[in-house]
């Protein structure tokens, strides 16, 4: 459910999200958060969840736009594979490629990201960033990050301290001139 606003109103493309009717305001937000949600079944089920008339076409096309289709079709069993409890047959890599394909596939507008790429590695982190930055050429994508490597990937970047926005803009301004983004990133 969603929350109405105290303050202020919360604008999507400059329409105030209150005149839109929820279940739509639903269809077009993608979410995928930190741990991406598996279930024990096939890559195919877990990439058509919330989403039963995808194609097989489809699914295999948003595999490969996010970097996941050759690691399947290497599984004993292709996208017929289960992945076992919680996804315990593919790398924390590969499961956020699965979020981010699922979240693909529900063609929303609207996709939002919750620390994506805290848990991977230097290669997998970067791979996942250029996805995430290919995706963002026709979708609004809003990250929550503190990784270096996916924030300074983005358009502009909102710091946060202690609940209050303190600075807003493009990352190489911010590492130029914001204290607290370069606390954040100092070393990077």
């Amino acid at each position: 459910m969603f929350y109405s606003c105290t303050e202020g109103s919360i604008l999507i493309n400059n329409i105030d999200i209150c005149t839109i009717k929820t279940d739509r305001l639903r269809q077009q937000v993608g979410y995928l958060a930190k741990e991406p949600f598996v279930v024990n079944d096939s890559v195919y089920y877990n990439l058509q969840l919330g989403n039963p008339d995808i194609t097989l076409e489809e699914i295999v096309e948003a595999c490969r736009v996010v970097g996941l289709h050759e690691d399947i079709v290497n599984l004993k069993e292709g996208y017929d594979t289960f992945l076992g409890e919680g996804g315990c047959r593919l790398s924390s890599g590969q499961k956020q490629k699965l979020g981010l394909a699922r979240v693909l596939l529900r063609n929303a507008s609207l996709i939002l990201l919750d620390e994506v790429t805290s848990d991977l590695d230097g290669e997998v982190e970067k791979q996942i960033c250029r996805v995430i930055k290919n995706i963002s050429k026709a979708r609004i994508i809003l990250n929550v990050g503190h990784r270096w490597e996916i924030v300074q990937r983005s358009d502009r970047v909102i710091v946060i301290d202690d609940g209050k926005i303190m600075a807003e803009g493009p990352p190489l301004m911010l590492e130029k001139e914001c204290v607290y983004y370069q606390r954040l990133f100092a070393g990077n």
